[in-house]
């Protein structure tokens, strides 16, 4: 069992980055994500994030976070958090990617804010 996973991740790997490094072509949408299952949903993250990073090298407007503590758990849970919004369900991966990526961002210049401050910084929480 755990070699078919290892091989279904790293299939979701390999698909997922070329997916993201062709960004225009990346039409993938729920309906895809909610079939293929959890190994192809963190391939898919992991893979995303990866060519993103690689991408940011070369075109700075990109601009999701791919460094810190790279819970690609956390990511996948955001991706199928988005996803449950009806409205969402048409909309493409890549645009939760982005929408969670900016999510992500924002509260990482709240804590260095607050940091700067001198004032405490909420602990997260980790989510149900």
């Amino acid at each position: 069992m755990a070699r078919k996973t290892i091989i279904a991740a790293t299939a979701a790997i390999l698909m997922a980055s070329c997916l993201a490094a062709v960004s225009s072509y990346a039409a993938l949408r729920y309906n895809i994500w909610q079939v293929y299952g959890h190994e192809f949903q963190l391939g898919y993250v992991v893979g995303y994030l990866d060519a993103v990073a690689m991408a940011q090298r070369k075109d700075t407007r990109l601009s999701i976070p791919t460094g810190g503590d790279r819970n690609f758990e956390k990511w996948v849970r955001d991706v199928n958090a988005f996803y449950e919004n009806p409205a969402n369900q048409n909309r493409e991966v890549p645009d939760a990617m982005y929408d969670i990526g900016v999510r992500i961002r924002t509260q990482m210049l709240q804590e260095w804010g607050l940091k700067r401050q001198g004032r405490p910084v909420p602990t997260r929480t980790a989510a149900p």
